[in-house]
C-alpha cells in the first residue's frame, strides 16, 4: 500500500464543498475545491494530492504520483481534474479558467483541448506576448 501524507480537508456542508489543503514545497500552501460528492473518493485516493506550478499559465495543477507500480520502475501522474471527470489520458477543460476549482459543473470533457475557443484565445494571448517580447517581429499564423 502507498506510503501516504495525506492532506488536509475542509468541509462547507453548507455550501456542498470541500477545500483540500495542497501543500507546497518552499511556498504557502494553495486550496483546490471540489463537490463534496467526490469527498470520499478523492480522500481515498492512496497518493497525497499537491499543487503543481505551471509558469505557462501563471497557475496550479492538482496532482499527484501514483506509484503502483514503483517496483518495475513505472510510476504515473494523476491529474485531479481528470480523477474527479474518471477522464483519465483525457483533455478535460477549466471552464472558469481556474485551475484549483474542481466543482463538476466547472470542468467539461472536449474532445481535444485545442479545439477550445477558450484555448485558442489563450494561445493568442501567448503569442501577443512573445511578440511584444521579441520587439514587434514575428511572422506567423495565429490560432
Amino acid at each position: 500500500m502507498a506510503n501516504k501524507k495525506g492532506n488536509n480537508y475542509i468541509i462547507d456542508e453548507e455550501n456542498g464543498i470541500a477545500k483540500i489543503e495542497l501543500n507546497r514545497w518552499k511556498d504557502d500552501n494553495v486550496y483546490a475545491i471540489i463537490d463534496l460528492d467526490d469527498l470520499d473518493r478523492v480522500r481515498n485516493y492512496p497518493y497525497t494530492w499537491f499543487a503543481q506550478y505551471r509558469k505557462e499559465l501563471d497557475d496550479y495543477y492538482v496532482r499527484c504520483t501514483n506509484y503502483a507500480n514503483i517496483k518495475a520502475g513505472i510510476s504515473s501522474v494523476v491529474f485531479l481534474h481528470q480523477f474527479i471527470m474518471n477522464a483519465e489520458g483525457q483533455d478535460v477543460d477549466h471552464i472558469n479558467n481556474n485551475t484549483l476549482d474542481k466543482l463538476l459543473d466547472k470542468l467539461d470533457i472536449v474532445l481535444n483541448i485545442k479545439d477550445s475557443v477558450k484555448y485558442n484565445v489563450n494561445i493568442n494571448l501567448l503569442i501577443d506576448r512573445l511578440i511584444i517580447e521579441l520587439g514587434g517581429q514575428y511572422e506567423g499564423s495565429r490560432c
